[in-house]
């Protein structure tokens, strides 16, 4: 369990992995995940942009996105939410 944990430790998960990136960068990283049908992937980008830049230029398309993607990893509760959340907005 020690060197499990200590293995994690280095490791950055999350928004953290996004820290120090532009909105161009992130939006355009999720976008070729997309492209390449890294869902999973494109699905980390979005968010962590959304969390990040939640009002830059790319929030809106951002959104729409991250439900394409859930879409196609075929989470689709997640992908609901993420509409219904993108509807209210």
């Amino acid at each position: 369990a020690v060197l499990f944990t200590a293995g994690c430790a280095n490791t950055t998960t999350g928004i953290e992995a996004f820290k120090g990136k532009s909105a161009t960068q992130i939006y355009s990283a999720g976008e070729k995940d997309l492209q390449g049908k890294k869902y999973k992937s494109a699905v980390s980008h979005f968010e962590a942009l959304d969390a990040l830049y939640p009002f830059s230029k790319y929030a809106e398309n951002s959104q729409l996105h991250i439900i394409y993607a859930y879409y196609g990893t075929g989470d689709l509760p997640s992908g609901i939410a993420a509409a219904d959340r993108y509807i209210h907005l």
